[in-house]
């Protein structure tokens, strides 16, 4: 992976209220989701500190806006970057840089969004995360096996309003974890993917 295609797509990439503006899918989750979080005053101190020691200045993320998981870990990254003003954040969509996407994968060989690379000064990978935290992906689990997943399409090929249904409620039930805690879970992943 060059350094010069992540740069570009930082470059090209957007502050969070311009992708916040852009997003045709979960807009309103997304502004809901960052008013909400509870984040207190120093929440982000060790990665702060982290990020320091490791010259991390930025913050690429590669999304698409129909992705529950964004909302609620782009979220907090709007938050971070707001409280901890030495480091950038910018946004693109996936589908414009899947070179990037694919030479990141995620521990089961795919590439999974968001993803989040740590950037330093010059643009190298100091860390990379993704999708959501190991306490988000037992939420998760939970939720599905509590509640199977619905057929996307109907017979017919349409959009099942059972699955819309059931993704609309596994959302609200993530959306309510972040804001009992979980986003922790999400900081810490970030402060020990710069270890």
């Amino acid at each position: 992976m060059t350094t010069l295609l992540i740069q570009q797509a930082f470059t090209e990439g957007l502050r969070f209220p311009n992708y916040l503006a852009s997003m045709e899918t979960l807009q309103r989750h997304m502004r809901e989701q960052y008013e909400m979080l509870p984040i207190p005053v120093g929440a982000f101190d060790a990665f702060a500190a982290r990020a320091a020691e490791k010259n991390v200045t930025r913050i690429l993320v590669l999304t698409e806006d129909f992705c529950p998981d964004s909302v609620l870990n782009l979220s907090i990254a709007a938050r971070l970057v707001d409280a901890v003003r030495t480091i950038s954040l910018r946004i693109v969509r996936r589908d414009d840089f899947w070179d990037i996407a694919n030479a990141f994968p995620a521990a089961d060989g795919h590439n999974h969004i968001p993803t989040l690379l740590f950037l330093t000064d010059d643009f190298s990978v100091a860390g990379v995360w993704h999708e959501r935290p190991a306490a988000a992906h037992a939420l998760v689990k939970k939720f599905t096996a509590e509640n199977p997943e619905p057929p996307r399409e109907t017979d017919t090929g349409e959009r099942n309003r059972a699955f819309l249904h059931w993704r609309k409620k596994r959302l609200e039930l993530q959306k309510s974890a972040y804001r009992d805690g979980l986003w922790r879970e999400t900081v810490q992943e970030w402060v020990a993917c710069l270890a």
